[in-house]
């Protein structure tokens, strides 16, 4: 928690530089199971967190946080939020009230329009993705819109 501010205004300012530039952007807080910042992060979390609740809900808030950021200075119109529960707690933290199937993308996962009182989100194209679902080109066919 005392860092997470810091964290979201240095993240916000990468993704945002770098879609200014026409780059695609992926934010993540693990890259795979092996990742030592998973291990790092519980270990922090268990010095500030109620007992037997895990940093999937905070992880997830944060996400939200950073994605209606992003939103709020750029001209995204799809997205993704991956991680199962995290993903949940996302599109909570945006402000997303319903979800409209547009396309499957993979089992579990559709291509949807979002629902919003926020303007900047009510008709966000967007997955949430939950654990292993998707082939392994699953960023790039949402990125396209083309699914196989």
């Amino acid at each position: 928690p005392a860092s997470a501010e810091t964290a979201r205004r240095e993240v916000l300012a990468a993704a945002t530089a770098a879609l200014a530039a026409g780059k695609n952007v992926v934010v993540h807080s693990a890259q795979g199971p092996d990742d030592p910042r998973i291990a790092q992060a519980e270990a922090a979390w268990q010095r500030v967190s109620p007992a037997g609740e895990g940093p999937g809900r905070a992880i997830g808030e944060e996400l939200g946080k950073l994605a209606r950021a992003i939103l709020e200075r750029s001209r995204l119109e799809r997205m993704i939020l991956a991680g199962g529960d995290t993903s949940g707690h996302g599109a909570r933290r945006l402000g997303i009230e319903a979800l409209e199937m547009i396309t499957p993308a993979a089992p579990g996962s559709p291509l949807c329009r979002a629902s919003s009182r926020d303007a900047r989100v009510d008709g966000l194209e967007i997955v949430l993705k939950g654990g292993q679902v998707g082939k392994e080109d699953f960023f790039e066919e949402v990125r396209t819109g083309r699914f196989s």
